[in-house]
C-alpha cells in the first residue's frame, strides 16, 4: 500500500512481502520479525533514503489497478480457453 502512495515502505519478511520489496531498491525489509531488526530497518532508510520516482514507476508498472486487472484478465482468459 505505501507504493501506492509513492511512500517508501519499511516492512517485515512475512507472508508474500519478501517476493515484492527488495530490501534497498524499492523499500527496506528486516531480517526478521523482532523490534531490533525492525529499527535497523528504519535506520537503514533514514540514512540512505530511495529515490520516490522509482519506487511510484515500479508500483504503476507492476502493481496499479489496470495492470491487475489485465493480469486477471489474462489469467481467467488462460483457464476457460478464452
Amino acid at each position: 500500500m505505501a507504493l501506492s502512495c509513492g511512500i517508501t515502505p519499511i516492512c517485515t519478511p512475512v507472508g508474500g512481502i519478501p517476493d515484492v520489496i527488495k530490501n534497498g531498491e524499492n523499500g527496506y525489509l528486516s531480517k526478521g520479525i523482532e523490534i531490533e531488526e525492525y529499527c535497523t530497518a528504519i535506520r537503514n532508510f533514514i540514512e540512505k533514503p530511495i529515490d520516490k520516482n522509482p519506487l511510484i514507476d515500479f508500483y504503476k508498472n507492476n502493481y496499479s489497478m489496470e495492470v491487475c486487472a489485465a493480469k486477471y484478465e489474462q489469467y481467467f482468459k488462460s483457464v476457460t480457453n478464452d
